[in-house]
């Protein structure tokens, strides 16, 4: 059934002429009469009583009144939808993370969203080409994860914490220091480390100086050149000592260990990073959806 026939019936219904209807509609008022007479044909019933200058509903045509306006309603819905769905096409969510794995649980969660949304396309992007200031407030990335400083904000950028983890120190086994169960301060007092290195984004690096630093230790830095990821490596050939988060201690190098540090200032932030005002139509529900998944979990 054509749902043109159905406004046009709706229409007519309200104004009660056939004159007014064909003026609101913009066609002819016996090309209307016949498009009425075709639909109550096909309904094998009478929905109007015709006089001359008006037309009342019949019994039929009150009931099948409500029935038409619910119809339209329902294909309005419809029309808004594949409309939403043809808008959104070929969007995605574009994700940038500082680290040489993406964050604890951000894994899982992208295996769900996957689940729910299998034709969106997932970018995921390190900290080499992106930044969060610039990349995340130009559109170039969604939302960017990052350990950063307590103090590390970018304007017109939400900060949102997603977790809290230890800072365990890697030591090369052939260093003294390797027997032992823990560290205290005073143990790594004057030991060179190997920072996360400064990508284009320096949050991450700034985050393991603020603990070295808040530490109260003295501390020398490796300055060479090294990506991201591959400063770990620099430990067991005794370039330095390196900070590494408990949520990464399984991915350690060989000739390694991985010691926790008697302090509490031993920590790092894992922080998300996005725009509320993304023209993204998937980052505020994106958001949402990896809050409760990450509190569910």
């Amino acid at each position: 059934m054509d749902i043109k026939r159905l406004e046009e019936f709706c229409v007519l219904a309200g104004t009660g002429s056939f004159r007014e209807t064909a003026e609101i509609l913009g066609i002819s008022q016996p090309l209307l009469s016949n498009h009425i007479g075709l639909l109550e044909k096909r309904l094998g019933t009478r929905l109007l009583e015709r006089n001359a200058h008006s037309v009342t509903l019949t019994e039929a045509g009150s009931r099948f009144l409500g029935d038409a306006r619910e119809i339209i309603q329902e294909y309005s819905q419809i029309i808004n939808s594949v409309g939403n769905v043809s808008k959104n096409e070929g969007l995605g969510i574009r994700i940038g993370f500082s680290g040489f794995i993406i964050p604890s649980r951000l894994g899982p969660f992208l295996d769900t969203v996957n689940l729910q949304y299998p034709n969106i396309d997932l970018e995921l992007f390190d900290d080499r080409n992106y930044d969060i200031e610039h990349s995340v407030r130009e559109g170039e990335i969604d939302i960017f994860f990052s350990y950063a400083p307590e103090k590390f904000f970018c304007p017109g950028i939400v900060r949102e914490e997603v977790y809290n983890t230890k800072a365990l120190v890697l030591v090369p086994l052939h260093h003294h220091l390797a027997h032992k169960s823990s560290l205290s301060l005073a143990d790594i007092d004057g030991e060179r480390f190997v920072l996360y290195p400064q990508g284009r984004e320096r949050a991450y690096n700034e985050a393991e100086r603020e603990i070295l630093l808040r530490s109260g230790i003295s501390f020398s830095l490796y300055e060479g050149s090294v990506s991201p990821g591959a400063h770990f490596i620099l430990v067991p050939v005794g370039k330095g000592l390196a900070l590494c988060p408990r949520t990464t201690r399984d991915l350690i190098p060989p000739n390694t260990v991985a010691l926790p540090v008697i302090d509490p200032n031993f920590e790092m932030t894992m922080y998300m990073f996005y725009s509320e005002n993304s023209p993204n139509p998937y980052v505020s529900e994106f958001v949402e959806n990896f809050r409760t998944f990450r509190i569910g979990g």
